[in-house]
């Protein structure tokens, strides 16, 4: 027998940002269809910009160990354009 696998298919123009809530030590994975230079970004309550990272991969792996807990806002743009944002919240 095969081990148990998870398979996420993110639409063209679309991305999948897990696990809400997130681990600090764990971090968290972004999938995305077809990256083509869009940045994500990590926003705190008072409207600082704490992470910033390239989207290069499908399945992009993003680092939280250094941010503190609490709850933050995802911004991904290409461009200075928004196509994507949200709440996430990093235990």
């Amino acid at each position: 027998y095969t081990n148990v696998e998870s398979v996420f298919y993110a639409d063209p123009g679309e991305y999948i940002l897990l696990p809400i809530p997130a681990n600090r030590s764990t971090g968290l994975t972004l999938y995305s269809a077809a990256p083509d230079g869009e940045i994500i970004s990590l926003i705190d309550p008072i409207g600082r910009i704490v992470l910033q990272k390239q989207i290069v991969y499908t399945r992009e792996l993003i680092s939280t160990v250094s941010l503190p807990a609490g709850q933050y806002f995802y911004r991904i743009t290409k461009k200075g354009i928004r196509l994507a944002s949200g709440k996430l919240i990093i235990l």
